[in-house]
Protein backbone atom coordinates (compact mmCIF):
# COMPACT_ATOMS: atom_id res chain seq x y z
CA UNK A 1 0.00 0.00 0.00
CA UNK A 2 1.59 3.01 -1.58
CA UNK A 3 0.17 6.97 -1.28
CA UNK A 4 2.27 10.14 -1.57
CA UNK A 5 0.51 10.81 2.14
CA UNK A 6 1.60 7.64 3.84
CA UNK A 7 4.82 7.91 2.37
CA UNK A 8 5.82 11.04 3.47
CA UNK A 9 4.61 10.20 7.09
CA UNK A 10 6.75 7.18 7.45
CA UNK A 11 9.92 9.21 5.70
CA UNK A 12 9.60 11.28 8.98
CA UNK A 13 8.52 8.93 11.29
CA UNK A 14 10.72 5.50 10.35
CA UNK A 15 9.73 3.56 13.28
CA UNK A 16 5.99 3.81 12.79
CA UNK A 17 5.99 1.45 9.54
CA UNK A 18 6.06 -1.60 11.06
CA UNK A 19 3.21 -1.17 14.03
CA UNK A 20 1.06 0.72 11.11
CA UNK A 21 1.28 -2.79 8.88
CA UNK A 22 0.64 -4.58 11.70
CA UNK A 23 -2.55 -2.34 12.59
CA UNK A 24 -3.93 -2.26 9.05
CA UNK A 25 -3.78 -6.01 8.48
CA UNK A 26 -5.49 -6.78 11.98
CA UNK A 27 -8.08 -4.13 10.72
CA UNK A 28 -8.02 -6.20 7.84
CA UNK A 29 -7.68 -3.16 5.35
CA UNK A 30 -5.30 -3.68 2.29
CA UNK A 31 -5.74 -0.71 0.17
CA UNK A 32 -5.13 3.02 0.72
CA UNK A 33 -8.55 4.19 0.21
CA UNK A 34 -9.80 1.67 2.98
CA UNK A 35 -7.63 2.71 5.34
CA UNK A 36 -8.86 6.61 4.70
CA UNK A 37 -12.19 5.20 5.50
CA UNK A 38 -11.41 3.14 8.63
CA UNK A 39 -14.03 3.80 11.57
CA UNK A 40 -13.93 3.14 15.38
CA UNK A 41 -15.73 -0.71 14.95
CA UNK A 42 -13.11 -1.21 12.55
CA UNK A 43 -10.19 -0.48 14.77
CA UNK A 44 -11.38 -1.85 17.99
CA UNK A 45 -12.19 -5.55 16.63
CA UNK A 46 -8.26 -4.84 15.01
CA UNK A 47 -6.82 -3.81 18.86
CA UNK A 48 -9.48 -6.86 20.15
CA UNK A 49 -8.00 -9.27 17.61
CA UNK A 50 -4.17 -8.40 18.34
CA UNK A 51 -4.88 -8.29 21.93
CA UNK A 52 -5.57 -12.18 21.49
CA UNK A 53 -1.81 -12.54 20.20
CA UNK A 54 0.64 -9.69 20.65
CA UNK A 55 1.25 -8.33 24.46
CA UNK A 56 -0.38 -5.57 25.26
CA UNK A 57 2.86 -3.17 24.74
CA UNK A 58 2.87 -4.54 21.45
CA UNK A 59 -0.65 -3.44 20.75
CA UNK A 60 -0.40 0.20 22.73
CA UNK A 61 2.43 0.52 20.63
CA UNK A 62 0.63 -0.38 16.59
CA UNK A 63 -2.53 1.92 17.90
CA UNK A 64 -0.59 4.86 18.94
CA UNK A 65 1.30 4.98 15.68
CA UNK A 66 -2.29 4.83 13.58
CA UNK A 67 -3.44 7.27 16.04
CA UNK A 68 -0.38 9.44 15.23
CA UNK A 69 -0.83 8.94 10.86
CA UNK A 70 -4.55 9.56 11.42
CA UNK A 71 -3.46 12.79 13.37
CA UNK A 72 -1.37 13.30 10.71
CA UNK A 73 -4.07 13.32 8.25
CA UNK A 74 -6.40 15.28 9.97
CA UNK A 75 -4.13 18.40 10.08
CA UNK A 76 -3.26 17.95 6.63
CA UNK A 77 -7.21 17.84 5.52
CA UNK A 78 -7.31 14.22 3.94
CA UNK A 79 -9.52 12.60 6.78
CA UNK A 80 -12.31 14.79 8.35
CA UNK A 81 -11.66 12.78 11.84
CA UNK A 82 -8.81 10.82 13.56
CA UNK A 83 -11.24 7.34 13.89
CA UNK A 84 -8.81 6.13 16.70
CA UNK A 85 -8.57 9.18 18.85
CA UNK A 86 -9.99 7.79 22.11
CA UNK A 87 -9.35 4.32 20.85
CA UNK A 88 -7.36 2.61 24.41
CA UNK A 89 -5.63 -0.26 26.18
CA UNK A 90 -6.07 -1.21 29.56
CA UNK A 91 -3.14 -2.82 31.06
CA UNK A 92 0.62 -2.74 29.91
CA UNK A 93 3.40 -0.54 31.80
CA UNK A 94 2.64 2.60 33.22
CA UNK A 95 2.46 4.98 31.01
CA UNK A 96 5.34 7.49 31.48
CA UNK A 97 5.35 11.33 31.41
CA UNK A 98 7.18 13.10 28.52
CA UNK A 99 9.69 15.76 28.90
CA UNK A 100 9.49 19.26 30.00
CA UNK A 101 11.17 21.68 27.59
CA UNK A 102 12.10 25.06 28.52
CA UNK A 103 9.97 27.53 26.29
CA UNK A 104 11.87 30.10 24.11
CA UNK A 105 13.87 32.52 25.60
CA UNK A 106 14.23 30.51 28.84
CA UNK A 107 17.76 29.00 28.28
CA UNK A 108 19.13 32.47 27.89
CA UNK A 109 17.48 33.76 31.04
CA UNK A 110 19.06 30.59 32.82
CA UNK A 111 22.31 31.17 31.61
CA UNK A 112 22.71 34.68 32.23
CA UNK A 113 21.37 34.26 35.63
CA UNK A 114 24.99 32.89 37.51
CA UNK A 115 26.16 36.05 39.52
CA UNK A 116 29.35 36.46 41.65
CA UNK A 117 33.32 34.83 41.98
CA UNK A 118 31.81 30.99 40.62
CA UNK A 119 29.66 32.91 38.08
CA UNK A 120 31.98 31.62 35.02
CA UNK A 121 31.90 27.87 36.38
CA UNK A 122 28.04 28.26 37.04
CA UNK A 123 27.61 29.45 33.24
CA UNK A 124 30.23 26.50 32.18
CA UNK A 125 28.16 23.87 34.17
CA UNK A 126 24.98 24.85 32.87
CA UNK A 127 25.78 25.21 29.73
CA UNK A 128 27.04 22.12 29.40
CA UNK A 129 23.65 20.86 31.14
CA UNK A 130 21.90 22.53 28.11
CA UNK A 131 24.31 21.94 25.00
CA UNK A 132 24.39 18.74 25.55
CA UNK A 133 21.99 16.69 27.21
CA UNK A 134 23.87 15.75 29.91
CA UNK A 135 22.19 14.38 33.10
CA UNK A 136 23.44 15.97 36.32
CA UNK A 137 24.75 12.64 37.39
CA UNK A 138 26.90 12.71 33.51
CA UNK A 139 27.95 15.85 34.27
CA UNK A 140 29.54 14.89 37.61
CA UNK A 141 31.48 12.23 36.80
CA UNK A 142 33.21 14.22 34.00
CA UNK A 143 36.73 14.13 34.06
CA UNK A 144 39.33 16.48 32.26
CA UNK A 145 40.27 13.24 30.21
CA UNK A 146 36.86 13.00 28.60
CA UNK A 147 37.31 16.72 27.58
CA UNK A 148 39.56 17.34 23.98
CA UNK A 149 40.76 20.91 22.85
CA UNK A 150 39.84 21.04 19.41
CA UNK A 151 42.17 23.73 17.36
CA UNK A 152 40.22 26.40 15.21
CA UNK A 153 40.47 25.21 10.98
CA UNK A 154 42.25 27.40 9.33
CA UNK A 155 40.44 30.62 8.11
CA UNK A 156 38.36 30.62 11.35
CA UNK A 157 39.42 31.82 15.03
CA UNK A 158 36.54 29.27 16.48
CA UNK A 159 38.50 26.83 18.92
CA UNK A 160 36.45 24.58 20.99
CA UNK A 161 36.34 21.52 24.06
CA UNK A 162 34.59 18.67 22.90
Amino acid sequence: MEHPDLVEFLFTRPNHGVPLTRFFEYAQLNTWTQVLKMDRPTAARARDAMLGKYKTETVKHSISAARTLFRYLCDRGVVATNPIADLRVQGGRAQVPLHNYLPNGSVKRLLAAPKGKDALRDRAVLTALVDHGFRASELCVLDWRDCAYVKPDAGTSDARVV
